[in-house]
């Protein structure tokens, strides 16, 4: 029963192995290494800010693109203060937003975005003053930016995953292993403590083995955008001359270098300013992004 329990054991942790390297070498974005390039990837910020800086971090490269498309202003209301303890209260100023005259040709995936910042689709000139404690704003806006980058992935499509016939095989391997692991160990051992930290231990495998290997291979589409992201962070990180219309995709990495200092007011002022957007008491637990420099 023990070599049963080990070779069980070896087959989920392969089965879990190759998973991953078929995610990444066949079902995944299977980016190559960057080739800078001034040309930001066709469609929406968002995507990119998220894939970049991760989850809750999309607003602020969205708003300064927004800024230089002229679709809203951004405007400070207020000292820039800290988030008040126990609170729902954001740190940062108050904001006032107002809708631009590129307000009504807004990229159709941004569409749910800006109605949600508004709370309805805005006509020029109309404006929001987003107050510190204004929790239902974010919460709303949040979830707007979530539903359109779900939008703007499945509006990429998808294509038949190659060697599609190895995803089944390599769950179907953990779907066996994993119980008869937890089986043969027991059997083998007695151990009520092992037994029960098996118990949790291979459903985590089972799924981790599951998740990558079933979920829909990324299309030429979505590959082309994130490559475009890539080779256009590595333009952005080495470019002398700025250019005033990537300002949004550059604010994906906080502005390096010197786009800082070429940065419209109305851009700098967000800078760093991610969780400010963020009702107070979620804040706290979401770290900044990364800086290029």
């Amino acid at each position: 029963m023990t070599g049963l329990a080990l070779a069980c054991g070896v087959l989920l942790l392969a089965a879990l192995v190759g998973a991953v390297v078929g995610r990444v070498r066949l079902w995944g974005s299977r980016l190559a290494p960057p080739t800078p390039s001034e040309h930001a990837p066709a469609g929406s910020v968002l995507l990119a800010a998220q894939t970049e800086r991760g989850r809750y971090s999309e607003l602020v490269p969205l708003l300064a693109d927004w800024s230089i498309r002229r679709v809203l202003r951004v405007e400070r209301e207020g000292p820039n203060l800290a988030a008040s303890p126990g609170t729902s209260a954001a740190p940062g100023p108050v904001w006032r937003l107002t809708a631009a005259e590129g307000a009504p040709g807004v990229d159709p995936v941004e569409q749910g975005v800006l109605a949600a910042v508004f709370g309805h689709h805005p006509a020029v000139g109309d404006a929001v003053v987003v107050e510190r404690d204004d929790v239902a704003w974010r919460d709303r806006v949040s979830l707007a930016i979530a539903d359109a980058v779900t939008a703007q992935r499945r509006a990429f499509g998808t294509e038949p995953p190659r060697r599609a016939w190895l995803r089944p095989v390599l769950v179907g391997i953990a779907v066996v292993a994993g119980p008869g692991l937890v089986a043969a160990a027991g059997f083998a051992t007695g151990d009520p403590a092992l037994i029960a930290w098996l118990l949790v231990l291979v459903p985590v495998l089972v799924v981790l083995t599951a998740l990558p290997a079933l979920w829909p291979a990324a299309s030429e589409a979505q590959r082309a955008y994130l490559q475009g992201a890539r080779d256009l962070r590595a333009w952005v990180v080495a470019a002398d001359r700025p250019r005033t219309e990537l300002m949004g995709w550059a604010m994906i990495w906080n502005l390096p270098g010197s786009w800082r200092a070429a940065a419209p007011a109305e851009v700098a002022a967000l800078l760093h300013m991610d969780r400010s957007f963020l009702r107070g008491d979620f804040a706290r637990t979401i770290p900044e992004p990364f800086s290029l420099g």
